[in-house]
């Protein structure tokens, strides 16, 4: 960085590739954790924050993109606060790391392909600018008077979605960056009747690390499927009123890739229809055989791919056992081939060595 900034110029060499070993006890993993960085990280960034500006006055955008880079993979890899502090020093931490995120244009964490989507709104939402969450037909995000980010809608993530002794149960969680900006009100609407929802904050709200980045909401609804219900939820928005649209988890019976958006029970279809709507409903015999129907197409499809793969398992006869190292590199995978090529168990044992970072 103090070779690169002075000349204002940076080069960058295709053929270059940097070898390490890193694991818990290595030194690259030992001074990547902010009991023994920090101090030293955060002071070599506000010194150049200072020392390398713009026209503007500002910090050249090189060093912004720098210090985005370095905040953004410390905070998926949890090393970005000094968790180990007081809280008072740590508070102090953490205002230091705000102060320099301050001074990064908007639109160059916005336009971050590296940054997940919701931390980037987690780092705008650390900046002093005005924030305003407009809400006419779109839900509009103005920085500064400026638009940035838009919405329809609000996401719902379903995380269950079963019934047990005769009571349809729902849970899952309310999840938009928007949120970081506006405090949200939640409804339930059952056949007409609206009703605010309770919720609390989801631990998803630490999202993909160990730091508080987003404010998600939890919520449990249960139904009693005897009855036939038309159940849906929204989100109001300073006074207005947005529907929701749903990402369904893998480990909850339905599937938008599977085209099975509802299940039966006894003499119930229990599901999610096109307008996002939650559906019990009581059938007929002849609606049940033609709802078991499609059910069987489902499954026969799923099926069919099973025995496509255990099919392509039955062809390999020989257990192999590849054993990987970097090109360069003596690790792991060279001695645990060197122990294991002395068993006589049939296994067949190769040691495979690669450039390819990506192997």
């Amino acid at each position: 960085m103090k070779v690169a900034l002075p000349k204002g110029k940076v080069g960058y060499v295709k053929e270059a590739v940097y070898y390490y070993v890193k694991h818990d006890d290595s030194t690259v993993a030992k001074y990547m954790n902010p009991y023994y960085i920090f101090e030293a990280w955060i002071s070599l960034f506000e010194d150049a924050f200072k020392t390398y500006l713009d026209n503007n006055g500002k910090p050249v955008k090189y060093l912004q993109y720098l210090f985005l880079n370095e905040i953004n993979w410390k905070l998926k890899e949890k090393q970005l606060y000094p968790l180990h502090y007081n809280q008072q020093d740590l508070d102090k931490a953490i205002k230091r790391v705000k102060t320099l995120v301050n001074l990064i244009d908007d639109q160059i964490i916005l336009n971050d392909s590296k940054v997940d989507k919701f931390h980037k709104y987690y780092f705008l939402s650390m900046k002093k600018n005005k924030f305003e969450v407009r809400t006419n037909n779109d839900i509009e995000l103005l920085s500064n008077g400026k638009v940035i980010a838009k919405e329809k809608d609000i996401e719902i993530v379903l995380t269950c979605f079963k019934v047990l002794k005769d009571k349809l149960y729902v849970s899952g969680y309310f999840k938009s960056y928007l949120f970081n900006f506006i405090d949200p009100v939640f409804y339930v609407q059952i056949d007409g009747n609206m009703t605010k929802l309770d919720v609390k904050e989801s631990t998803n709200s630490y999202y993909k690390t160990c730091y508080k980045t987003n404010h998600f909401y939890h919520f449990d609804l249960e139904l009693n499927v005897n009855y036939n219900y038309l159940a849906s939820f929204k989100v109001q928005l300073n006074d207005k009123l947005y529907p929701v649209k749903y990402y369904l988890m893998p480990n909850i019976v339905l599937s938008k890739k599977l085209e099975r958006m509802s299940f039966l029970y006894k003499y119930n279809l229990i599901g999610i229809d096109a307008n996002n709507d939650i559906v019990i409903k009581k059938i007929t015999e002849e609606k049940r055989k033609e709802v078991l129907k499609k059910t069987k197409k489902v499954f026969d499809k799923i099926n069919k791919q099973i025995n496509y793969i255990r099919k392509c398992a039955g062809v390999i006869k020989d257990e192999v056992w590849l054993y990987n190292d970097k090109e360069n590199v003596i690790d792991n995978a060279y001695y645990q081939f060197k122990h294991d090529m002395k068993k006589n168990d049939g296994i067949k044992r190769y040691y495979v060595v690669s450039n390819d970072l990506s192997f």
